[in-house]
C-alpha cells in the first residue's frame, strides 16, 4: 500500500479523516493524495463560489494543509487536486488514476450534521470506490496506532476475502486480529460455512504470522452486535465486505454495511466484493 487518497472539502470531518489517514502513510511510507471536488457545497463552506474562486480559495486552503502536515508525518508525498463534478465519481475516477491502495473520507455518524459533501457522500464513495475505503466518524478518538482490528465473518462465499487487505494493515501496525465467527442461523450446515471461512482466514493469518484471537456470536442483529464487540473489545478498527453497485437506481450499500459506517463508532474498512 503506497498511495492513498483522501476525501477533503475543508470540514472538521475531512480534517480528522485526513489526520486519521496520516497514521495510515506512516508506517505504510506511503504517498498521500487530496481531492477536493467542486459540486454541491452547504453555506458555511470555507470558499466563495462567485466569480471562479471557489478553485483559488480551495488551492490556498490546500496550501496551508501541505504547510501544516507534510512536516508532522514521516510518508512521503502530500499533494492534492481540484476537481469538478459527481463527488464519488471523481473520487472513484481519480483513484484509478493514482493507483489509489486506499480511500478515506469521513461520515456524519449519529452525532451531528456538516453541510458538506463528506459525509452525504460517504456511502456513494464506498461504492463506487475501486479500492478499499475507510471511514471514519469526527467524534472517533485515534489512539496509538491501530492495535485490534475486528473480522466479521459468515456464511456468505466472499466473507473471508477482507483478510488480505486487513493483513497488510495488521503488518503494518502490529495489529492483532480479533475474528469474529458470526451465526445469524441455527442451521449446521450455515454454521458449518462458517467455520470452513474462518479456518481459510485463520490459515491466512498464520502465514503472515500475524496474531489473532476468535470468538463467535449467536445474532439476530448484526450490525449491534458487532458494533457492542467492538466496542468491549477496544477495537480500532472493522473490516467488512460490500458490493459495489454501479447503476445510477441502485448506489447504495447492504444493510449490514451501510448501517455498520453510519452508525459504528470506529473506523469502517469496506473492501469490495470482487466482480464475478
Amino acid at each position: 500500500m503506497k498511495n492513498l487518497l483522501v476525501a477533503i472539502d475543508f470540514s472538521r470531518n475531512a480534517i480528522h479523516a485526513l489526520e486519521y489517514s496520516l497514521a495510515y502513510a506512516d508506517n505504510l511510507g506511503a504517498d498521500v493524495s487530496m481531492i477536493w471536488v467542486d459540486n454541491c457545497v452547504g453555506p458555511d463552506l470555507m470558499v466563495d463560489k462567485q466569480d471562479g474562486g471557489a478553485r483559488y480559495e480551495s488551492r490556498e486552503l490546500f496550501n496551508e494543509i501541505l504547510n501544516k502536515y507534510q512536516k508532522k508525518y514521516k510518508g512521503g508525498k502530500l499533494d492534492f487536486k481540484l476537481s469538478k463534478g459527481k463527488v464519488y465519481e471523481e473520487i472513484s475516477k481519480y483513484a484509478k488514476k493514482i493507483n489509489a491502495d486506499l480511500i478515506f473520507a469521513g461520515t456524519h455518524g449519529v452525532t451531528g450534521f456538516e453541510e458538506y459533501w463528506i459525509g452525504s457522500n460517504a456511502y456513494r464513495i464506498v461504492t463506487h470506490a475501486p479500492c478499499p475505503v475507510v471511514t471514519l466518524r469526527q467524534d472517533f478518538k485515534s489512539g496509538q496506532g491501530i492495535k485490534k482490528i475486528l473480522l466479521p465473518i459468515d456464511s456468505t462465499s466472499q466473507s473471508g476475502r477482507k483478510v488480505f487487505t486487513t493483513s497488510e494493515i495488521a503488518t503494518a501496525f502490529g495489529s492483532e486480529i480479533q475474528i469474529l465467527a458470526v451465526h445469524t442461523s441455527t442451521l449446521g450446515s450455515l454454521k458449518r460455512q462458517v467455520n470452513k471461512h474462518l479456518k481459510t482466514v485463520a490459515d491466512h493469518l498464520d502465514k503472515k504470522g500475524i496474531s489473532y484471537q476468535v470468538s463467535e456470536v449467536n445474532t439476530k442483529n448484526i450490525t449491534q452486535d458487532t458494533i457492542d464487540f467492538a466496542l468491549k473489545n477496544k477495537t480500532d478498527l472493522v473490516a467488512i465486505m460490500t458490493e459495489q453497485e454501479t447503476t445510477q437506481a441502485n448506489v447504495f450499500l447492504g444493510t449490514f454495511a451501510r448501517q455498520l459506517v453510519n452508525n459504528c463508532p470506529v473506523p469502517v474498512l469496506s473492501v469490495r466484493v470482487p466482480a464475478v
